[in-house]
């Protein structure tokens, strides 16, 4: 105990800066993979790179260089590991990350989609045809996504409103647009907990509100009483947007370029 003490006493910047780079690397790796289906391998790998990096400690210490030497082989072993175990959480965690809005800064274009989906919300909105779709943006929306219908469709305004369009079986959830495509639908969002709302606010408002809570999505809903159009952000609804000005609000709010035409 007195030699594993007088080692950490030792221990100056480089050696701190070091681990802190490490555990940062372990962490970020970790936040690729989180929310994936893999939480028991997760749990159990953690686990076992713990053991490894305290009997490296102890190897070290008591310079035993036999073992020091095997588990510094069996490092290239853990990352092999790790790409095998979680090859489509690690997929879905890089798609995540090429999703942030400083990375999506850098390929700046002007979103020809957004003109389909105000298309569809102006044409429903004259028809009274209830919507509720979300916008990811930096935070995932993978747990609702994965709970719906999954999509992966190319988005057009004719899919979209035949998605809202009674009878269709998912026209009560929600549309989660995903970059440029219609991910998933069908998905339901959690209601807000505020109190003090307008009375007039039905479910949809209620669950784009939800949603904006929780995380930065942005959130649009049609009224299927009024046809009025509403966008949840930030945990805030601004309601009666007009059609005309519909696209620079939603362009605003996604860090985009409006469609000029």
């Amino acid at each position: 105990m007195s030699d594993i003490l007088r080692m950490l006493s030792q221990m100056g910047l480089r050696d701190a800066v070091d681990i802190l780079v490490v555990s940062s690397l372990f962490y970020f790796v970790f936040r690729l993979i989180r929310g994936g289906r893999t939480t028991v391998p997760q749990r159990g790998f953690v686990l076992l790179l713990l053991l490894a990096m305290v009997t490296y400690f102890l190897a070290l210490t008591f310079q035993l260089k036999a073992l020091a030497f095997l588990i510094e082989r069996l490092g290239i072993v853990l990352v092999l590991v790790v790409i095998v175990i979680f090859q489509s959480d690690l997929r879905r965690g890089l798609a995540d990350l090429g999703r942030l809005r400083l990375i999506r800064s850098l390929f700046s274009r002007p979103d020809v989609a957004l003109s389909e989906i105000v298309r569809a919300a102006t044409e429903m909105g004259r028809r009274r045809v209830g919507a509720l779709i979300a916008f990811e943006r930096d935070v995932p929306l993978r747990p609702w996504i994965e709970r719906g219908t999954s999509l992966e469709a190319i988005i057009r305004a004719e899919t979209i409103r035949t998605i809202f369009t009674t009878p269709a079986p998912l026209h009560d959830g929600a549309l989660i647009v995903r970059g440029d495509r219609l991910a998933a639908a069908g998905c339901i969002l959690p209601l807000t907990t505020h109190e003090g709302l307008a009375r007039d606010l039905g479910t949809r408002h209620r669950a784009a509100l939800g949603l904006s809570e929780e995380t930065d999505a942005v959130v649009l809903v049609v009224s299927e009483e009024t046809g009025k159009i509403s966008i949840a952000a930030d945990g805030r609804l601004e309601r009666n947007i007009e059609p005309e000005t519909l696209s620079q609000s939603l362009a605003a709010l996604l860090g985009v370029e409006a469609d000029a035409s």
